[in-house]
């Protein structure tokens, strides 16, 4: 009974680990508590297969479903370690990017705007969790405008258009980007492009 209860556990991390792309970026501000539990789950599983293999050494190796026991948790977490994200890439079945921008803040927060070929732009901010929001832009000479936004649940607004800058400089050849929330807003927020293929 207890190995039919670490097979399930096991079996769940696995599936947990292969769709973590699907919703570990919804978790907002409980990403880095989804984060911890994940490594608990890992190292809690460790522990199991080294308890199994204990116990089959002293079995001699000869119980068949303790072996397959230790074979499933050995592949589940090599293979998680080994590909934190899981085996497939969702992003591979997303439309191609055209443009991304990247703003890196203090201890290590980022947010990165993806523009991309069916029109679709998602802007992705990582401190402290992860919120991401999506929707509709299209592009006016200069200017990106964005429209039927989908807001996160923790965020209540989002800019309204942003400004490509083109500027020929050694460290910064592509350019900037700043975002304003509306026409009232002069400061905006400004990201580095590091990929424009908007006229591609």
């Amino acid at each position: 009974m207890k190995n039919k209860a670490i097979l399930i556990a096991t079996i769940v991390y696995f599936l947990l680990i292969n769709t973590i792309q699907l919703w570990g970026n919804k978790l907002g501000l409980f990403a880095i508590i989804g984060f911890l539990f994940m490594i608990i789950y890992f190292f809690i599983l460790l522990l199991l297969l080294i308890y199994q293999l204990s116990k089959s050494y002293i079995e001699k190796f000869k119980e068949q479903k303790r072996l397959i026991l230790i074979a499933l948790i050995t592949i589940v977490l090599t293979t998680s370690f080994l590909y934190p994200r899981g085996l497939i890439n969702f992003n591979q079945f997303d439309s191609e990017d055209l443009f991304i921008a990247q703003k890196e803040g203090s201890a290590n927060c980022m947010i990165t705007l993806k523009l991309k070929a069916n029109n679709r732009f998602l802007e992705r901010n990582v401190c402290f969790g992860i919120t991401e929001i999506t929707g509709n832009y299209r592009i006016s000479g200069d200017t990106i405008h964005f429209e039927n936004i989908s807001l996160d649940r923790y965020k209540n607004e989002f800019d309204k258009y942003a400004i490509i800058r083109q500027e020929n400089t050694i460290n910064n050849s592509l350019g900037n980007v700043t975002k304003f929330k509306n026409k009232f807003d002069t400061i905006g927020v400004t990201l580095r492009i590091i990929k424009n293929e908007l006229n591609k």
